[in-house]
């Protein structure tokens, strides 16, 4: 697996995840169920995850990657 980010994006009316340009999974017709797919994909590759609004610009950030894992449980 690669370190690259998954991102969340719209395209043609529907909703899809990517990692380095390229779509994974399949494409979602809400925005919330793409989320919900990216957010698990980003989790099992711990890396972060770029969830973008309705014209492509990244509204928020999830960080999965060991690091920010280990501080959590740190905290905890």
């Amino acid at each position: 697996m690669s370190d690259h980010p998954v991102h969340t994006v719209p395209g043609e009316g529907r909703w899809f995840n990517e990692v380095a340009a390229r779509q994974i999974g399949e494409r979602y017709a809400t925005r919330d169920e793409a989320v919900a797919e990216g957010r698990a994909e980003a989790l099992a590759r711990h890396v972060e995850h770029h969830i973008h609004d309705e014209h492509g610009l990244v509204d928020r950030t999830e960080s999965y990657t060991v690091d920010q894992a280990e501080s959590c449980s740190a905290v905890q």
